[in-house]
């Protein structure tokens, strides 16, 4: 269902996204928030995402995914949903986490 990408522009800028979602962060951004070199940090960013560390949210709207991203705070996510999208939480693997209902 998710596709990650990896993407190095002519300039070498790196952007990492769920293919055709808005969400994307950079290698910059990721090596500047963690201290590391930009290759390492995005190499940790990734293998946290595929090992199913990283909690993902999945907007969707009419039975299509309208957008994915990391979140560390999925009950957040949930309190910011427009009326019109639900929100699944989930892992890489499709494993899905039960949110108590507030």
């Amino acid at each position: 269902m998710l596709r990650l990408t990896v993407i190095r522009d002519d300039d070498g800028d790196i952007t990492i996204t769920f293919h055709g979602c808005q969400w994307h962060t950079h290698g910059d951004i990721l090596s500047s928030q963690s201290g590391k070199p930009e290759t390492e940090a995005i190499r940790d960013f990734v293998n946290s995402i595929v090992s199913d560390d990283q909690i993902l949210a999945v907007a969707h709207a009419n039975n299509k995914v309208l957008d994915v991203w990391p979140t560390d705070d999925p009950a957040h996510e949930l309190r910011h949903m427009p009326p019109n999208e639900s929100l699944e939480i989930r892992r890489w693997s499709g494993e899905v986490i039960q949110m108590p209902i507030a």
